[in-house]
């Protein structure tokens, strides 16, 4: 699994269609909700990619609503993941995304786990 999440990161390099880069999202999103740490941090990593290189439609359509499902995760881990994804998008989005994401950034920043109050800072 670890090895399956560096490699969908590498194949940021290769796919140049957007929707290409967007299939990327949901094998890895599967990989961030796992319970070995080491597949947990590559998949995040490798996410950070694609959210690199996703156009602004696509951020909207596929990144956000991936987040959200994120932020909402039973586990915690799942809420650390999404303050490290929100980073990477936040300056490419328009001003009532950004006033969106802000809240839910601000609500993660605010979680009752310490681990996630650390991530969001």
């Amino acid at each position: 699994m670890m090895a399956l999440s560096i490699e969908l990161g590498n194949l940021t390099e290769m796919l140049e269609e957007n929707d290409q880069l967007a299939a990327l999202c949901e094998p890895l999103e599967i990989m961030i909700g796992n319970d070995d740490q080491t597949v947990r941090d590559k998949a995040i990593e490798s996410m950070r990619k694609v959210g690199k290189l996703l156009n602004l439609e696509t951020i909207k359509s596929v990144y956000l609503p991936l987040l959200k499902r994120q932020r909402k995760g039973d586990l915690f881990s799942m809420r650390i993941a999404a303050c490290y994804l929100y980073a990477d998008i936040y300056q490419r989005l328009d001003d009532e995304s950004k006033t969106m994401v802000r809240k839910k950034f601000t609500k993660l920043s605010k979680d009752d786990t310490p681990m996630v109050r650390r991530g969001a800072a």
